[in-house]
């Protein structure tokens, strides 16, 4: 798996390194760890990663599957891990993936 992690130094100012815009979501999923499965809900989704609300902490740097039924399974890795949140950024190959989802709940938006 190929991904880039960028660290931010503690106290500095965010900055913005996302290459996609970020969905709206608020789907049930879980993740797939060496160790078992967590459920976790996806707050916020794009081809390249989400934003996910966990029960217990995972560790950066951490390979994990996220699972969304009916969707499927995409591999990624925790870029950081916070208050009950953690983001991950899925593997290359997975973007094309995720972003035929995201047009598809977005074209289902009601107008």
């Amino acid at each position: 798996m190929q991904i880039r992690s960028e660290r931010q130094e503690p106290g500095q100012p965010r900055i913005e390194r996302r290459e996609h815009g970020r969905y709206k979501a608020t789907w049930w999923a879980e993740i797939e760890l060496p160790t078992g499965r967590l459920t976790c809900t996806v707050f916020d989704l794009s081809p390249g990663g989400a934003r996910l609300r966990v029960t217990r902490a995972i560790a950066e740097d951490e390979e994990v599957t996220l699972v969304i039924p009916p969707f499927g399974r995409f591999a990624a890795q925790v870029i950081w891990s916070g208050d009950a949140c953690i983001g991950i950024r899925f593997a290359s190959g997975e973007e094309e993936r995720v972003a035929r989802i995201i047009n598809s709940r977005l074209n289902q938006a009601p107008r």
